[in-house]
């Protein structure tokens, strides 16, 4: 029995086990003969070896350990004179009768009460990635480099937030799982307005922030070594979410975001430089790093829905990003123009056009590999052409929808995909009830469970049950009663979710952590302490399960504020022991024999446990033996070693297989559902048909 390397997707939430168990459960499952399958099964037993990884994180080789969570967590820099009552906002404001005065000093959490006069109203803040378990203990927490620490000068690698801004440091996995990405500014701590300011190589005269910052794309490894990429896009707003590409040879990163702060119509750079991106990573210092025009990957107009258009550069202010099945996928959830819905980039060409603005992707689809090919001419007219982006079918195409704020997106498996829904905003508060009203009333804010059934998504239910939507939290050391600036309390309330991930479980369950949303009296409520919260779903359940329900695992604390979750990096790359046994019913020891000149299909099971589960995988892309023989019968899940996991039951023709006469090791390889590939192999002993004598090969 061999340890091999399986690089695959994180199925479910199980502690680390020591090693000596890990080890001992191999051994057990390598003994452990199957009769209920034909005498020609073939298993495949995966067990991950978690104390492995554990103990090598312990040992000093790695920062981040597989298998916990990672928050994205920014800390307010508390001090008066961040800003100065009666000084002009936005900084260096370009066009006079816009400059207004600030009315609040730089305290916490006051200093919120700016944005009521100064719309575009922010403060730069250092990020903080915690690393905590999947219960919520705080492991560690690695402080991104910021121009608040000792030996970082203007010139050194650096990267911060705006602290209020709600929608920013999303955290995403690269689709090798050996890093994280997320997005922020190339700025100082406590620079003002900055989320709004024009980036260098495209300046909006018509924005009222006269400040330019580069935005930039962060990755961190598994050892908490930093890379920042810089880039022009996102004038005038901000980057929200990336994920780096770096699977089968690629080398790209995606992103999310707005851009534009100024007037209609907005200049060419802002239009190209808006939704979704596609970046070239880069691993030269900051200072050294000269970005160039914006490179768009998608486009989306609501003219592709038979409406007219509307502001140019406006229907692409995207924040959700994931990849899933070879398909990027977008959420537009704010902003006065286009659809709040769910997208996905077609690269085929063949689905989403200028005539056509819902559909499904091609399963054939590939990931983008290049910017979109977009005509210049005609950017004031029609905006970035081709589109080539289109609304999920079944997910909503109204304009200027009051329901539906879709932020976080995450697939379970290709017929099941959660969606995180902040909730609409509204402050109405009823000092009888003591309740935000409007947000209590919601009934598609929180977690919506989307399946796809009959060739449409359909919206199954939204868990709620534990959010309090609407129900004000304390929070220690946070001012007590009204915001005179707003006359309404300043403790916050739940008003929906934003980023999540989630995990599928043995037992067909997955388990979902999202952070969440809020509305208060705080003149700003993206400066809300807020929270994760988990809950695990019956993926199976078509109608709101009774019993299931929300429970808060991390707490955001004074002058602090939660945005992104994910697994670690290096989650999804386990060890696992590969075993094979077809002498069913014999004492025959192993290892296992069969004729590879057999013409016959057969069996062979790859064995779920609690550590691993099957149902990742995509049975599709399971190969078997040297020629890479595919399945050739409908897979199925069958108990077949009685431990009450299902297991995948695959079907495989031994001479197409490929093996040769002397071969001793079969070979099975394939992949996840998210693209993860496994393989593992396994001593055998081959027969063949004869003239050979007994079927022994020939000397």
């Amino acid at each position: 029995m061999n340890v091999l390397k399986l690089f695959g997707a994180r199925s479910d939430t199980s502690p680390n086990l020591p090693e000596e168990t890990c080890l001992k459960t191999i051994m057990d499952i390598s003994r452990t003969t199957l009769r209920k399958l034909s005498k020609r099964l073939i298993t495949f037993s995966l067990a991950v070896l978690a104390g492995a990884a554990a103990l090598s994180a312990q040992s000093g080789s790695a920062y981040f350990v597989p298998d916990n969570l990672v928050v994205s967590r920014s800390v307010y820099n508390n001090n008066s004179t961040n800003v100065t009552v009666g000084a002009a906002l936005p900084p260096n404001c370009v066009v006079p009768i816009s400059c207004v005065l600030a009315t609040y000093n730089g305290t916490y959490p006051f200093v919120w009460n700016n944005v009521l006069t100064d719309a575009s109203f922010g403060i730069t803040s250092p990020i903080f990635l915690d690393q905590i378990s999947p219960s919520g203990t705080r492991l560690t927490s690695l402080q991104v480099p910021n121009s608040l620490q000792n030996g970082i000068t203007s010139t050194s690698d650096q990267l911060v937030t705006s602290f209020s801004s709600k929608s920013e440091i999303a955290l995403n996995l690269s689709s090798d799982h050996q890093y994280l990405t997320f997005m922020g500014y190339l700025a100082p701590v406590n620079a003002i307005d900055i989320s709004n300011s024009n980036t260098p190589g495209v300046v909006d005269p018509t924005n009222p922030v006269g400040e330019n910052a580069y935005r930039a794309v962060a990755q961190v490894d598994e050892n908490a070594n930093f890379h920042f990429t810089l880039t022009n896009a996102y004038s005038g707003n901000n980057g929200r979410a990336a994920i780096l590409n770096n699977a089968n040879g690629a080398n790209v990163i995606y992103t999310s975001g707005n851009a534009g702060n100024g007037g209609n119509p907005q200049p060419n750079g802002v239009i190209i430089g808006a939704g979704a991106q596609i970046v070239t990573p880069v691993l030269a210092a900051e200072s050294t790093q000269t970005p160039g025009t914006p490179t768009p990957l998608g486009s989306f107009n609501i003219t592709q829905l038979g409406d007219p258009v509307d502001k140019i550069g406006k229907d692409t202010n995207f924040r959700g990003l994931t990849i899933f099945n070879n398909v990027l996928y977008y959420t537009k959830g704010s902003g006065g123009n286009g659809v709040n819905t769910v997208y996905f980039v077609d690269t085929t060409g063949t689905v989403c056009t200028d005539a056509n603005g819902v559909g499904l992707p091609v399963s054939s689809a590939t990931l983008p590999a290049s910017p979109l090919a977009y005509n210049p001419a005609v950017l004031q007219t029609k905006g970035l052409d081709p589109n080539n982006m289109c609304i999920l079918s079944g997910f909503p195409t109204a304009l200027k929808s009051t329901t539906s704020f879709p932020f976080g997106v995450w697939f379970a498996d290709p017929n099941t995909l959660y969606v995180a829904d902040e909730g609409n905003g509204t402050t109405t508060y009823s000092s009888a009830s003591g309740i935000y009203t409007a947000a209590a009333a919601q009934t598609t804010a929180g977690l919506q469970k989307w399946i796809f059934t009959s060739g449409v998504w359909k919206l199954a239910y939204t868990l709620q049950a534990g959010l309090n939507l609407g129900v004000p939290y304390t929070v220690a050391s946070y001012p007590t009663g009204n915001n005179a600036a707003t006359g309404l309390p300043w403790a916050p309330a739940t008003d929906g979710l934003r980023n999540l991930t989630g995990t599928v479980n043995w037992n067909h369950t997955a388990t979902i952590y999202a952070v969440t949303s809020t509305v208060s009296g705080n003149g700003d409520t993206g400066a809300d302490p807020n929270n994760l919260v988990t809950i695990t779903d019956n993926i199976g359940a078509t109608t709101l399960p009774a019993s299931e329900s929300f429970s808060t695992i991390y707490r955001a604390g004074f002058g602090e504020v939660l945005r992104g979750v994910s697994f670690t990096p290096g989650t999804g790359t386990v060890s696992v022991a590969v075993n094979v046994d077809t002498d069913y019913g014999t004492s025959t020891p192993p290892p296992a024999t069969f004729n590879i000149d057999s013409e016959g299909a057969m069996h062979v099971a790859i064995l779920g446990s609690p550590i691993f589960n099957v149902s990742t995988i995509d049975p599709t892309t399971v190969k078997f033996g040297p020629n890479g023989a595919p399945n050739v019968s409908p897979a199925f899940f069958q108990d077949v070693n009685a431990d009450g996991i299902p297991d995948l039951v695959l079907s495989f023709v031994p001479k197409a297989a490929g093996f040769g006469c002397y071969d001793t090791v079969v070979v099975l390889s394939g992949e996840t559902y998210s693209k993860q590939p496994f393989f593992g192999t396994e001593t055998v002993q081959t027969t063949h048909t004869l003239p050979y004598p007994l079927g022994v090969c020939p000397p």
